[in-house]
């Protein structure tokens, strides 16, 4: 099975796409659901596209008409902090890894958690077919903020591209 068509299968398993400015809501016109960013996690992969075009077929089945793939990169580390005061909680990740080459830039972390497991996704862009780039690993670090608000005190699990690591939240979720 293509990437394309798990992600025509699985396309409720979408991934939110987290930026730092404003995010691109989905739109749906002339029968068309236009999703600018997702990705896809399922047991033969993980996938992160831009630009995903769905069309419902006459039995309601979601059809994949356009999704541009990109590549992940290579993530060499995880590292958490967590933050945990009285009144508020914070988990924040650094991220250290390498782009395939410097000419591309990161595409905006996807983001996803289903009961004590974090997923994240670090893709890259692609390069355009007129263009060339000099082929060396290019190093990067990100900090990603995680949504920890209502969790509960306990170990939980970050998986990204690749790696693996965990934290803890020792104190309870802060009333309301």
């Amino acid at each position: 099975m293509t990437p394309r068509t798990l992600l025509a299968t699985t396309v409720l398993s979408l991934l939110a796409v987290s930026t730092g400015s404003l995010a691109q809501t989905p739109v749906y016109q002339d029968g068309i659901l236009s999703i600018p960013a997702g990705a896809l996690l399922n047991a033969s992969g993980q996938y992160y596209y831009k630009d995903i075009q769905l069309q419902a077929d006459a039995a309601g089945r979601l059809k994949v008409l356009a999704a541009s793939p990109r590549p992940l990169a290579y993530v060499d580390s995880v590292t958490p902090s967590v933050t945990e005061t009285q009144d508020s909680r914070q988990v924040t990740l650094r991220i250290a890894g390498n782009k395939s080459v410097p000419c591309v830039a990161l595409e905006p972390v996807a983001i996803s958690r289903k009961a004590d497991t974090f997923t994240l996704l670090v893709a890259e862009t692609v390069q355009g077919p007129a263009e060339s780039c000099i082929a060396v690993l290019a190093p990067f670090e990100i900090t990603v903020p995680l949504d920890v608000s209502g969790l509960a005190a306990g170990s939980y699990k970050v998986v990204v591209n690749d790696e693996q690591t965990t934290f803890v939240l020792t104190k309870a979720p802060a009333a309301r």
